[in-house]
């Protein structure tokens, strides 16, 4: 299923080459990728040389700027987090879904996150339902 996050957008890839592309390297800044300019050619991205990195950074990216700066993800993340929403409430995840891509794939999404919790051996609160 092809549901990651991704950069959409000429503002996004504006602030990819800001920060780590070919403008960053021509006003003098660190630059990650000076020789890709993702505004003319974003295509870089996927298909060129440093593709699997790229794709791996502009998701962060995507997950910094889009998720992590929506304050209704905050909200909810610091609801599960202090166990006040149980895991089975699925705003949290219905709302990351919302924010990446409009909402598909909810369903994977969702079993995903509950197949990493159990990966990881976290412990999650259960509504009384579920107990």
């Amino acid at each position: 299923n092809n549901y990651q996050a991704q950069v959409k957008g000429v503002c996004m890839y504006g602030k990819l080459n800001y920060y780590i592309g070919a403008r960053a390297a021509a006003e003098g800044r660190r630059s990650l990728y000076p020789d890709i300019d993702f505004c003319r050619n974003p295509s870089q991205i996927c298909s060129g040389p440093y593709a699997f990195t790229l794709m791996w950074i502009t998701g962060m990216f995507v997950w910094i700027e889009q998720v992590q700066e929506d304050s209704t993800y905050s909200e909810l993340l610091d609801n599960f987090v202090s166990n006040s929403l149980p895991v089975d409430d699925r705003r949290l995840v219905d709302h990351v879904s919302e924010v990446l891509d409009g909402g598909r794939n909810k369903d994977e999404r969702y079993e995903n996150f509950l197949s990493s919790l159990d990966a990881l051996g976290v412990n999650v609160l259960l509504s009384q339902d579920e107990k």
